[in-house]
């Protein structure tokens, strides 16, 4: 499966705009709880519309407790980061 992280564009939408993601390990590890995940989001004049980060989650057989992904927005272009530049996401075990 997989953790879908809406990240909003506010203000306007006027003018093209980006932003850079990361996952971090929380609790979580990458590439044995999940898929680590990088990349760009763009929002092009005129486009207000939610862009999605998707995470992959790796499945295993090992009973868990919940465990945390962290998800940080940096390096943004022609805008500035609202007051949540960063999310803790929990991922439950389905063991």
């Amino acid at each position: 499966g997989a953790i879908s992280v809406m990240v909003n564009r506010s203000g306007g939408s006027t003018g093209a705009v980006s932003v850079a993601y990361t996952t971090a390990n929380g609790s979580a590890q990458a590439g044995s709880d999940y898929g680590a995940t990088g990349g760009t989001l763009v929002w092009n004049n005129g486009d207000a519309a939610p862009k999605t980060i998707r995470i992959p989650i790796l499945n295993d057989t090992l009973r868990e407790s919940a465990e945390t992904i962290l998800v940080r927005l940096g390096n943004v272009q022609t805008a500035s980061l609202g007051a949540q530049a960063s999310a803790t996401v929990t991922i439950t075990d389905n063991d």
